[in-house]
């Protein structure tokens, strides 16, 4: 028992020893520990570990560096730990640098002290390289940059300000500069702009930034490259002039001088066109041998005069054409006044170049034609295509397709006439006018009717079929209807207006459908039992029917089948109704005795007889179905032992 309890407490023992760092009683204390780490400087090399004679050590900076940077204040963090067969005592003394600090127990095999150091020492820059993109006419500013070390991002202003760089300009950078982390920029230091000195350096109170001006030679303008393209629509006669335009970049708006001066071209004529062309505003030049292109063709020799600024060209242009001379005009349309009717008030002319015909009309017409009236149309034939004119001369006219001799014709213009024609007076009064007509007029049901019609002068028109249905009519067309049920109709038309009513009729008798019986068979004869396939083929709309087939029995369905069992003669009777009237038909069906087989027995042969069971004369066999079943009858008889005599010999032998 007392062996038990002393393994216990060794064990116990064991067990706070690895918990406590496996303390040994033969471990050498150590009372202190003289810290010494060198202070951070710019550039310098951090040390990472510590050696003493019982403990060593390990340094982390933050922030991590390989080399100082400057203006940092760094962070080191000291891990110490005692060598094996040492410990740090329980009150161990630990110096930093020569000055007491109180370290971090880890276990008492280790401790950590921690110590910010003041910042490195910042660097003074004195010299400054920029790069900048000097001004072009139509760039936009560029962003500065710089390679030498210690410089942030640069900025840029402009003077002038400008998004896009002008021609002829002067312009000056300020640039300012800020020093990156742990750079100052000196008193007075260099700074160069794409190689050229800065102007105007100012460095701020607390030496983080700087500006610096630098002026920039004037911008020169951008020389148009060749051809200038130049867009004209030429002479034609007739046309207003129009003005010229180019889509080349640098180029102003052309302007143009004709010569002869004109308001309209002229046909025959040969237009001279004197073009000055600008370029434009700012920012461009004309190089000094420009090409210049007028609708896709090269005008260059054309160039009477250029400048940077400016090129004027005189072109030629080739006469105007001719017009084509109209000589006669032909008027369609002109409807003569009638009574009731309303006027027209333009016309139509197959003539080529004629664009437009009007109408107006004498006495005034407020909405229709009276009665009893002279009217005087007039009508305007008017060209709009400038390559035609009126012949100078009076051009003869046809009006309505005959030649208008009555008629007043005035030439206005070459692209005008005036013809004045007196018509007839007009009627009293004038009814409308209808025409009617049906391609059927009679049939059965169910008939489809197709009518067509004509009318005119009607103010008002109806329709009716005469089965109480109507249809909405034009002026003229077609209708087309279906009649079901037997009857005779009339089909109305009628048409009115101020002056009175017209009407026409057509008479469409629609009769029933005739019922006719009738019936095919499979076979009108056959030897009993006879069995007949009934086909209808009957006419009209059949509503029922009934078989009767002679025998006694009847049937009503359309197709039947019937096997007549006994021999005889029978007729078959098909009467078919539409539900008014009724029809019939009958056709006989012969049905003959089956064909029997005798057997008749001689001395010794046997022969066979084949007679009518009615007559006892030989027939033939009617059917290849009635002998197969002949020659099963004559089998069996055969094979029967009662159509036989046996006789017994001596030898017990049959015969």
């Amino acid at each position: 028992m007392i062996l038990k309890r002393l393994i216990l407490v060794l064990l116990a023992a064991f067990l706070v020893m690895g918990c406590v760092g496996a303390v040994s009683a033969d471990d050498t204390p150590i009372n202190n520990v003289a810290i010494s780490v060198t202070t951070p400087t710019t550039d310098g090399t951090p040390e990472t570990s510590l050696t003493w004679d019982h403990a060593t050590g390990t340094i982390s900076w933050s922030p991590s560096a390989t080399k100082f940077a400057p203006g940092i204040a760094y962070f080191a963090t000291i891990t110490v730990s005692a060598s094996d067969g040492y410990n740090f005592s329980d009150s161990v003394g630990v110096t930093f640098n020569s000055a007491q600090v109180t370290p971090t127990i880890l276990t008492n095999k280790s401790f950590t002290v921690s110590h910010t150091f003041v910042a490195t020492a910042e660097i003074t820059l004195n010299t400054i390289d920029l790069t900048l993109e000097a001004p072009a006419t139509g760039n936009t500013s560029g962003t500065p940059s710089s390679d030498t070390t210690g410089v942030g991002t640069p900025s840029v202003s402009w003077s002038p300000s400008a998004t896009t760089f002008n021609a002829n300009e002067v312009y000056t950078a300020t640039i300012t500069v800020p020093a990156a982390t742990g750079y100052l920029f000196g008193d007075s230091p260099t700074v160069k702009v794409n190689n050229m000195n800065g102007e105007k350096i100012t460095v701020a109170a607390d030496k983080k930034s700087l500006t610096a001006e630098c002026s920039f030679p004037e911008t020169t303008p951008i020389e148009i490259s060749s051809p200038i393209a130049l867009t004209l629509t030429p002479p034609v006669t007739g046309n207003s002039p129009t003005s010229p335009s180019s889509t080349t970049t640098g180029v102003g708006t052309p302007t143009i001088v004709w010569s002869p001066t004109v308001g309209t071209f002229v046909e025959g004529q040969v237009y001279s066109a004197n073009i000055t062309i600008p370029v434009a505003p700012t920012n461009y030049n004309f190089s000094s041998s420009p090409t210049v292109t007028l609708n896709g063709v090269d005008v260059s020799s054309d160039i009477i005069s250029k400048t940077n600024a400016q090129i004027i060209l005189n072109h030629t242009f080739a006469a105007t054409a001719l017009k084509t001379r109209i000589d006669s005009v032909i008027i369609t349309g002109v409807t003569a006044p009638v009574y009731g009717s309303y006027p027209v008030t333009s016309a139509a002319s197959s003539t080529t170049g004629i664009s437009s015909v009007s109408v107006s009309w004498n006495p005034t017409v407020s909405s229709t034609f009276a009665a009893d009236t002279t009217y005087n149309a007039t009508i305007i034939a008017q060209i709009t295509d400038s390559r035609f004119a009126f012949n100078t001369s009076t051009p003869s006219v046809s009006l309505n397709g005959a030649p208008a001799s009555t008629a007043n014709v005035t030439r206005n213009s070459d692209t005008q006439i005036t013809i004045t024609y007196r018509f007839p007076e007009t009627e009293s009064k004038i009814l409308p006018t209808i025409t009617l007509s049906a391609n059927v007029t009679s049939g059965t049901i169910p008939l489809p009717v197709k009518f067509t019609y004509t009318i005119t002068n009607a103010t008002s028109k109806s329709w009716t079929y005469g089965d109480s249905s109507t249809a909405t009519l034009s002026s003229s067309g077609t209708l087309n209807h279906t009649y079901t049920t037997p009857g005779t109709y009339t089909a109305n038309l009628t048409a009115t207006n101020g002056n009175g009513t017209v009407y026409k009729n057509i008479t469409i008798t629609v009769k029933k459908a005739q019922l006719v019986a009738g019936f095919q068979v499979s076979a009108l004869s056959g030897t009993a039992p006879l069995t007949v396939k009934f086909t209808d083929s009957s006419v009209g709309k059949v509503t029922s029917r009934s078989w009767s087939f002679g025998d006694g029995t009847s049937d009503t369905i359309q197709n039947p089948t019937h096997t007549f069992t006994s021999p005889g003669k029978y007729i078959v009777v098909l009467t078919i109704s539409d539900g008014v009237d009724s029809d019939h038909t009958e056709r006989t069906i012969t049905v003959n005795p089956p064909v029997t087989i005798t057997p008749t027995q001689t001395a010794g042969v046997k022969s066979l007889t084949t007679t009518s069971a009615g007559t006892g004369n030989m027939s033939e066999i009617p059917h290849p179905f009635d002998i197969i079943k002949e020659f099963i009858h004559l089998f069996y008889s055969i094979l029967d032992p009662a159509n036989y005599l046996f006789a017994v010999n001596d030898s017990k032998n049959t015969s």
